[in-house]
């Protein structure tokens, strides 16, 4: 999935849709401090290089942090997401647009797991 800046996700609807309507689960956007992801509302969690991204290790993070700048991030970084809803998801990083380019986004693998933990 690519997830242009400025634009949204919503994991409770179809994740590979990204929306330019609000702030759902997940943003991506660039601005004068760089690149990140982040979320008002929903818990994130970027993975150590030790850690297998699963289902398991998703609901037992505790790390939680509400940005994650682009600058962390390499190819394979994975990223756990619960959402308020009680989703999680697990976001492996695949890459992202050169600088250069007409247009900003980052590139995700996705992985869902709906209703996995209790709603807040």
């Amino acid at each position: 999935m690519q997830l242009p800046d400025d634009y949204h996700l919503e994991f409770s609807g179809d994740p590979r849709q990204p929306k330019d309507s609000n702030y759902d689960d997940l943003y991506y956007l660039c601005d004068f401090s760089g690149c990140y992801v982040a979320s008002y509302n929903t818990k994130l969690v970027l993975l150590n290089n030790a850690e297998h991204g699963a289902l398991d290790t998703c609901r037992n993070s505790t790390r939680y942090t509400d940005r994650i700048d682009q600058k962390q991030l390499s190819q394979g970084s994975q990223i756990c997401i619960r959402t308020a809803a009680g989703h999680i998801a697990l976001l492996t990083y695949k890459g992202a647009s050169a600088d250069a380019g007409p247009s900003r986004y980052v590139t995700f693998d996705a992985k869902v797991w709906r209703n996995a933990v209790d709603s807040t």
